[in-house]
C-alpha cells in the first residue's frame, strides 16, 4: 500500500502488526436487533521509532487516506489507590477525581508549588515533600549567589529570614497539606499534587498576612511554576496588578488563589488580578459553600466546604474556606504542568478550565450563582485526559463610542475592539456572541464569525467589532457585565466583560499629574477611598492621596462637603450633581479641560451653585493642576462670611510624612519623611492671603484629629482661620488651604482658583507652585502672547502682551528657569519687553 509506506516513511520509519491477530471479520454486519457488530481483524499498529510527537504521526497515518481512525496506544496503569489511612476522609478527591488522575499521571519532581502562606512546621510526617535548595546550604553564606543567605528551605518574607516555620497560624500548614501531603507514605492523607514538590514561603507577621506579593515574587524567581495565595483583601493595588504581572508574564508562573470568604458577588484580589486563577469553593454535593465569593472573575470551583489537612504537631483537622479550594487546584495544576511540560501558565490554567465539570449548573441549589463560580468544578481526571480543545479569551478589549470622547455615556452607540486568543488546540469554526442583562443596552451587532484560530494565536475582531447602545435612561456609574459565549462543534465556553459606563467622574491625566475629577467636588476619588478613580499620581508613583475635595461654609452649622462626617467610617454627602463631568472639545486651557456644577444641600449652606473648571497642560507646565470654583448665591438673600478651601488627606507614603505652609507662596503641602521625597501639596491662586492648617490625623501634638471624626465646627474653624497650624511632622498628615473670608449677594458669584501640585524636591514643586501662578494669571486675566521669537540666539528677543482689562493688573516676566527678568504694574499701552538674553 503505497501510501500507508509514505505516511510511515514521514513518520521516520517502523513496522506494522495486526493488534488482534487471531481475529476475523465478522460474516454479518449486525446482530438480530440490528446493532453493529465490532470488528476487530482490521485494528492494526504501528510501532516507530523516530521523534515525532505521537499526535503529529498519528494525524499523518489518519491523512494517507488507509484508515478509519488513528490513535495513540495509551498505556494502562492500575487504578492509583493510595495507603493514606486518612484518604477516606478525604471526599473531595472522589469528588474531583483525583485518584483516576493519578493514573495518567503522578507528577514530577522538578514541578514546585510555591505556597504563600503562614509556614509550616518541618517535622511533619506528612509535609515531607519540601523543594529544598541544596545550592545555598545553611552555613552562613550566599551559596547560590541570589542575594538569599542559606535559604535552603524556603524564605520568611515577613521577617526577611530564611525560617519559614509557622509560629502564628496554621492555615499554612491546612493549606499546604491539600496540595502537596505526601501520598503513599502510609500515613494520615494525600495532596493532590501527588510527586510534585512544593516550597513554603511564609508571609505573616503579627498583623496578619501583609507580605504576600514579596512571597508571590520569591516563588517566582526561585523556579515555582505553580503559586498558590489562599489570601487576600478587596482592596486592588496598581503594585499588586504589577508583581502578578511580573510573576506571570516575566517568570512564567501560574498563580492559583482563592475567591473570598464573603459570600457576596465582588471582586477579592489578588483573585481577581488578570493572569491569576480564581478559585471558589463547593461542598460533597457540588453546591457553592455559602460563604464563597463567587461572580464574574471567578475561574472554576473546587471542593472547600469541610475538607480535611494537615495541622500542626502531626495532627489533621477539617476545615472550610475557598482558601483550601485553591491549594487544591494548584495541585492539579502542577500536575498538569507535569503531563504537558510545554504549556506555559495561562495554558495550564485554560486545561483546567475547559475540563470543569458544568453539571454543577444544573443543580437547583446553584441557580443563585449560575456562572459565577467560573467554568465549572475541577475534574482532574479530565484536565490531563481529555482530547483536544480549544480555549478562547477575549482580550485588549477597547470601548470606542460613536463621538469619540472615550467617555461612553447615555446615548452613546459604543464598539468593542480586541482580539479573539486561543490558548489551546484550534479552532474549526468558532463563533463568539455577546449579551448583556441590563436592561439600559440595546445589544446592536452580537456576534463574530471568526472561523479557524490556531494555537496561541489571535485574531483581531475591529473590521466587525461587537456593539451596542447605552440607552438615554442608563443612571450614572453603570457597570455592565457582558456574557461572550463561544461555540465551535462540541467547545461550548463563555467569559465576562465588565465596563463601566455614563461615569460622574473623569481622569485628568495629560502630565505628570493624574487625577479625578467628579462632578461633586471630590478629588481624587468618586466616592471617597475607592477604585473609582485615580487618586492623585504624580510620574508612576502609586495614589499620593487618600481623600481630598473642595469645601465651603459660613458657620458651624452650615459647611458642604464631602469629606470625612463627624464620626467616621462616615462621609459627608452634602453636594448634588448638577452638571456631570464634561471634556471641553477642543480645550481653550491647556491640553485637556473639563468641566462640571454641583450645588449644597439646604442642610449645609444656603443655596450655593459650584461651577468646576479644571485643566493641566504637557510641557513645561507637567508638574500641576489648576481647579477653580466658581461660588453662585443661587438664593434671594445675601450671604456674608463665606469661607472655602481644599481639604487632602496624604498618603505619600505608609511610614511617616510630614506636611507643611510656606505662607508667602499660599503653598500647603504634605512630603515623604524617609526618603526625602515625593513632595505634593495644594496652592491658592486666587487674589488674597492664604490660611492653611496642617493635620497630624491621630490628634498628636496638639493637632485636631481626624481618626474620630471630622467635625463641622472643625471644619469650619479650619476654613475660616479661626484655627491654623502650619506644620506636622512625621505621622499620618493631612492639610486644608483656605481663601480669605467673601460675601456674597443674592444671584452674585466669585470664583476661588487652587492648584494642585508635585515635585521630587521641595525646589520643583516651588517651581511647580511658580507656574501655575502665572499660567493662572494669563489664563484669567486676559493677557494675550501678541508676538514672541523661539528660543534666542542673540539679545534681540522680544515679548508682548495686551490686556483687554489692564485695571490692577501686573506682569512678572520669567525665563524658562523662573528667573525674575522683568515687572510692569502699567498696562495702559500694553506691556513689551526686548533684548531677552540669549538662551532664554
Amino acid at each position: 500500500m503505497p501510501s500507508l509506506q509514505n505516511a510511515i516513511d514521514l513518520i521516520g520509519g517502523g513496522s506494522v502488526s495486526k493488534t488482534f491477530r487471531n481475529q476475523l471479520q465478522p460474516r454479518k454486519k449486525s446482530n438480530e436487533t440490528g446493532e453493529r457488530l465490532a470488528d476487530l481483524s482490521l485494528i492494526y499498529e504501528l510501532t516507530y521509532t523516530g521523534n515525532m510527537d505521537i499526535h503529529q504521526a498519528a494525524a499523518i497515518l489518519k491523512k494517507s487516506g488507509i484508515a478509519e481512525w488513528v490513535q495513540p496506544r495509551f498505556t494502562a496503569q492500575p487504578m492509583s489507590t493510595p495507603n493514606d489511612p486518612l484518604v477516606s476522609q478525604q471526599y473531595h478527591h472522589a469528588i474531583v477525581k483525583t485518584f483516576e488522575a493519578w493514573d495518567i499521571e503522578d507528577g514530577d519532581t522538578n514541578v514546585v508549588i510555591g505556597n504563600t502562606d503562614a509556614g509550616i512546621q518541618f517535622d511533619h510526617q506528612d509535609l515531607q515533600n519540601v523543594k529544598y535548595n541544596y545550592a545555598d546550604p545553611v552555613d552562613g553564606l550566599d551559596n547560590d549567589n541570589d542575594g538569599y543567605i542559606d535559604n535552603f528551605r524556603g524564605w520568611n518574607t515577613a521577617s526577611n529570614t530564611n525560617d519559614p516555620t509557622a509560629t502564628l497560624s496554621p492555615h499554612g500548614m491546612f493549606t499546604t497539606g491539600l496540595s502537596s501531603a505526601t501520598v503513599n507514605n502510609a500515613i494520615g492523607m494525600a495532596g493532590t499534587g501527588y510527586k510534585c514538590k512544593f516550597l513554603p514561603i511564609r508571609i505573616d507577621d503579627a498583623n496578619g498576612f501583609n507580605f504576600g506579593y514579596e512571597g508571590i515574587v520569591y516563588a517566582a524567581d526561585h523556579g515555582c511554576q505553580i503559586i498558590n495565595a489562599s489570601w487576600g483583601n478587596t482592596f486592588y493595588s496598581p503594585m499588586a496588578d504589577e508583581v502578578v504581572r511580573y510573576a506571570s508574564i516575566n517568570q512564567g508562573a501560574l498563580i492559583v488563589a482563592a475567591s473570598g470568604n464573603s459570600g457576596l458577588n465582588e471582586k477579592y484580589y489578588p483573585a481577581s488580578y488578570e493572569f491569576v486563577f480564581s478559585v471558589t469553593a463547593t461542598g460533597a454535593t457540588d453546591l457553592v459553600w455559602n460563604q464563597s465569593t463567587f461572580g464574574s472573575t471567578v475561574d472554576i470551583a473546587a471542593p472547600g466546604e469541610l475538607v480535611r489537612s494537615t495541622w500542626p504537631f502531626n495532627g489533621y483537622d477539617i476545615s472550610s474556606g475557598t482558601s483550601f479550594s485553591s491549594p487544591i487546584v494548584a495541585g492539579a495544576a502542577a500536575l498538569v504542568k507535569s503531563h504537558f511540560p510545554a504549556y506555559n501558565a495561562q495554558q495550564i490554567a485554560e486545561r483546567l478550565r475547559v475540563t470543569a465539570d458544568t453539571s454543577i449548573y444544573t443543580l437547583a441549589g446553584n441557580a443563585a450563582v449560575h456562572h459565577l463560580l467560573g467554568s465549572g468544578r475541577l475534574n482532574m481526571q479530565r484536565a490531563l485526559g481529555t482530547t483536544a480543545s480549544p480555549s478562547i479569551h477575549f482580550r485588549n478589549a477597547v470601548f470606542t463610542d460613536n463621538d469619540l470622547d472615550n467617555f461612553p455615556e447615555a446615548g452613546d452607540t459604543i464598539s468593542i475592539n480586541g482580539e479573539l486568543f486561543n490558548f489551546l488546540d484550534p479552532t474549526t469554526n468558532l463563533v463568539a456572541a455577546i449579551s448583556c442583562a441590563s436592561p439600559f443596552v440595546e445589544i446592536q451587532s452580537a456576534s463574530i464569525n471568526a472561523g479557524v484560530i490556531g494555537t496561541l494565536q489571535g485574531i483581531s475582531n475591529t473590521a466587525a467589532p461587537f456593539r451596542f447602545k447605552l440607552l438615554e435612561n442608563a443612571p450614572f456609574n453603570l457597570t455592565l457585565l457582558f456574557k461572550i459565549s463561544y461555540t465551535d462543534g462540541n467547545y461550548h465556553a463563555f467569559e465576562y466583560l465588565e465596563i463601566r459606563v455614563n461615569p460622574e467622574y473623569m481622569d485628568l491625566a495629560v502630565n505628570n499629574i493624574s487625577t479625578t475629577i467628579t462632578s461633586r467636588g471630590s478629588i481624587g476619588y468618586n466616592a471617597n477611598y475607592a477604585d473609582e478613580g485615580q487618586g492623585f499620581r504624580f510620574k508612576n508613583s502609586n495614589s499620593l492621596l487618600y481623600s481630598s475635595g473642595f469645601m465651603i461654609g459660613s458657620s458651624a452649622t452650615m459647611v458642604a462637603d464631602n469629606m470625612y462626617g463627624s464620626v467616621l467610617p462616615a462621609y459627608d454627602n452634602d453636594f448634588t450633581r448638577l452638571e456631570v463631568v464634561k471634556e471641553i472639545l477642543p480645550a481653550s486651557y491647556g491640553d485637556k479641560e473639563i468641566i462640571s456644577a454641583f450645588a449644597t444641600d439646604s442642610a449645609s449652606s444656603q443655596h450655593l451653585i459650584i461651577s468646576q473648571h479644571s485643566y493641566a497642560a504637557a510641557g513645561a507646565d507637567s508638574n500641576f493642576v489648576i481647579l477653580e470654583f466658581t461660588v453662585k448665591n443661587n438664593g434671594t438673600q445675601a450671604i456674608t462670611g463665606l469661607n472655602a478651601g481644599l481639604f487632602s488627606d496624604w498618603d505619600i507614603n505608609s511610614t511617616g510624612n510630614s506636611a507643611a505652609f510656606d505662607a508667602s507662596r499660599k503653598l500647603s503641602y504634605a512630603f515623604d519623611v524617609p526618603s526625602g521625597g515625593i513632595y505634593a501639596g495644594t496652592k491658592l491662586l486666587s487674589a488674597g492671603t492664604a490660611h492653611s492648617y496642617c493635620f497630624t490625623s491621630d490628634g498628636s501634638a496638639g493637632s485636631l484629629g481626624l481618626y474620630d471624626g471630622f467635625t463641622e465646627l472643625e471644619k469650619f474653624n479650619t476654613l475660616s482661620g479661626a484655627a491654623t497650624r502650619n506644620s506636622a511632622t512625621n505621622a499620618d498628615v493631612a492639610n486644608l488651604i483656605a481663601a480669605p473670608s467673601f460675601n456674597l449677594a443674592a444671584g452674585d458669584s466669585i470664583t476661588l482658583s487652587f492648584a494642585m501640585l508635585a515635585g521630587n524636591t521641595l525646589a520643583e514643586l516651588q517651581t511647580a507652585a511658580a507656574r501655575a501662578q502665572l499660567t493662572w494669571q494669563i489664563n484669567n486675566f486676559g493677557l494675550h502672547l501678541l508676538t514672541s521669537s523661539e528660543t534666542c540666539v542673540e539679545n534681540d528677543g522680544v515679548v508682548e502682551f495686551q490686556s483687554e482689562d489692564p485695571t490692577g493688573v501686573s506682569v512678572e516676566l520669567y525665563n524658562s528657569d523662573m528667573v525674575l527678568l522683568n515687572t510692569s504694574s502699567d498696562l495702559s499701552a500694553g506691556y513689551s519687553y526686548s533684548g531677552l538674553p540669549a538662551g532664554n
